[in-house]
Protein backbone atom coordinates (compact mmCIF):
# COMPACT_ATOMS: atom_id res chain seq x y z
CA UNK A 1 0.00 0.00 0.00
CA UNK A 2 2.87 2.36 0.78
CA UNK A 3 4.40 1.73 -2.65
CA UNK A 4 1.06 2.50 -4.33
CA UNK A 5 0.78 5.73 -2.35
CA UNK A 6 4.30 6.77 -3.33
CA UNK A 7 3.61 5.94 -6.99
CA UNK A 8 0.54 8.14 -6.86
CA UNK A 9 1.89 11.15 -4.93
CA UNK A 10 5.53 11.45 -5.98
CA UNK A 11 4.93 12.28 -9.69
CA UNK A 12 2.70 15.12 -8.49
CA UNK A 13 5.47 16.61 -6.32
CA UNK A 14 7.04 18.53 -9.25
CA UNK A 15 3.80 20.33 -10.23
CA UNK A 16 3.20 21.00 -6.52
CA UNK A 17 6.63 22.62 -6.11
CA UNK A 18 6.26 24.59 -9.35
CA UNK A 19 2.90 25.88 -8.13
CA UNK A 20 4.43 26.95 -4.81
CA UNK A 21 7.28 28.72 -6.62
CA UNK A 22 4.84 30.49 -8.95
CA UNK A 23 2.74 31.69 -6.01
CA UNK A 24 5.79 33.06 -4.21
CA UNK A 25 7.09 34.85 -7.33
CA UNK A 26 3.68 36.38 -8.04
CA UNK A 27 3.43 37.49 -4.42
CA UNK A 28 6.91 39.04 -4.49
CA UNK A 29 6.28 40.84 -7.79
CA UNK A 30 2.85 42.10 -6.70
CA UNK A 31 4.19 43.47 -3.42
CA UNK A 32 7.71 44.39 -4.55
CA UNK A 33 7.97 47.91 -3.06
CA UNK A 34 6.80 46.59 0.29
CA UNK A 35 8.74 43.33 0.01
CA UNK A 36 12.10 44.73 -1.13
CA UNK A 37 13.52 45.63 2.32
CA UNK A 38 12.56 42.19 3.65
CA UNK A 39 14.50 40.34 0.94
CA UNK A 40 17.77 39.46 2.66
CA UNK A 41 20.04 36.45 2.79
CA UNK A 42 18.37 35.44 6.05
CA UNK A 43 14.90 35.60 4.52
CA UNK A 44 16.03 33.35 1.66
CA UNK A 45 17.04 30.78 4.27
CA UNK A 46 13.63 31.10 5.87
CA UNK A 47 12.00 30.55 2.46
CA UNK A 48 14.07 27.40 2.02
CA UNK A 49 12.95 26.08 5.41
CA UNK A 50 9.33 26.88 4.60
CA UNK A 51 9.71 25.05 1.29
CA UNK A 52 11.05 22.01 3.11
CA UNK A 53 8.15 22.14 5.55
CA UNK A 54 5.70 22.33 2.63
CA UNK A 55 7.29 19.24 1.09
CA UNK A 56 7.13 17.33 4.38
CA UNK A 57 3.44 18.18 4.66
CA UNK A 58 2.96 17.06 1.07
CA UNK A 59 4.54 13.72 2.01
CA UNK A 60 2.17 13.38 4.95
CA UNK A 61 -0.71 13.41 2.45
CA UNK A 62 0.31 9.96 1.23
CA UNK A 63 0.28 8.64 4.80
CA UNK A 64 -3.17 10.12 5.34
CA UNK A 65 -4.29 8.42 2.14
CA UNK A 66 -3.10 5.06 3.45
CA UNK A 67 -4.90 5.58 6.75
CA UNK A 68 -8.12 6.53 4.97
CA UNK A 69 -7.90 3.55 2.62
CA UNK A 70 -7.55 1.14 5.52
CA UNK A 71 -10.17 2.78 7.75
CA UNK A 72 -13.09 0.53 8.63
CA UNK A 73 -15.58 3.28 7.78
CA UNK A 74 -14.54 3.03 4.14
CA UNK A 75 -16.37 -0.31 3.83
CA UNK A 76 -19.60 1.09 5.21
Amino acid sequence: MLVDAVRHWEPLRIPYNLTLIAIVFIWVIATWPHFRPALTLTSLGIFAVLGLIANVLYSVASLIGIVLQTAPIRNA
